[in-house]
């Protein structure tokens, strides 16, 4: 647990016992103090859920870098990537950044592989973290996120630049 999560835990559990009154039921009983802490930790529990789903949203990696590579037999290789400037590129970003596709394996193959393209899909996140998921074309069972995710890659239209680019 880092320093941040240990306080608000801290926080919290201290306006739960808070909410108790000012003398706080340990005066008031004769039980352990230790019993009347985990009774407190009991009642902010609802509190605590809530804020740990709620951190993983806005502490989730954040893809910065898509890159496919496509290949089919010995020589025929493409590579096509990401990284940021189109609304495209946004979209492609936002996929690869989402649970679904963070929650992937690290492979989706058919039985026969003869005749397929395959797909090797590399994520590079803000955290310098990869993911690396490799599929074929129509593999039964893969996920559709993934399968999108490689359709807007492949897709992705090319950049125009103005005439003259970079030689004016």
């Amino acid at each position: 647990m880092s320093r941040k999560s240990i306080s608000r835990v801290t926080l919290l559990l201290g306006l739960a016992a808070s909410t108790a009154g000012p003398a706080g039921p340990a005066y008031a009983s004769n039980e352990p103090v230790g019993t009347q802490v985990a009774a407190t930790a009991v009642q902010a529990a609802p509190i605590l859920a809530t804020a740990q789903e709620e951190a993983p949203d806005q502490a989730a990696p954040k893809a910065v870098q898509v890159s496919v590579k496509r290949t089919r037999g010995k020589y025929n290789q493409s590579i096509f990537q990401v990284s940021g400037g189109a609304r495209e590129a946004g979209e492609v970003l936002r996929l690869a950044s989402s649970p679904a596709f963070r929650s992937l394996g690290p492979h989706y193959l058919p039985d026969d592989r003869s005749g397929r393209y395959r797909y090797e899909v590399t994520v590079l996140y803000r955290t310098g973290k990869y993911k690396k998921v490799v599929t074929y074309s129509n593999t039964p069972g893969a996920p559709r996120v993934l399968v999108e995710l490689i359709h807007k890659v492949e897709n992705m239209p090319a950049p125009s630049f103005p005439p003259g680019f970079p030689f004016n």
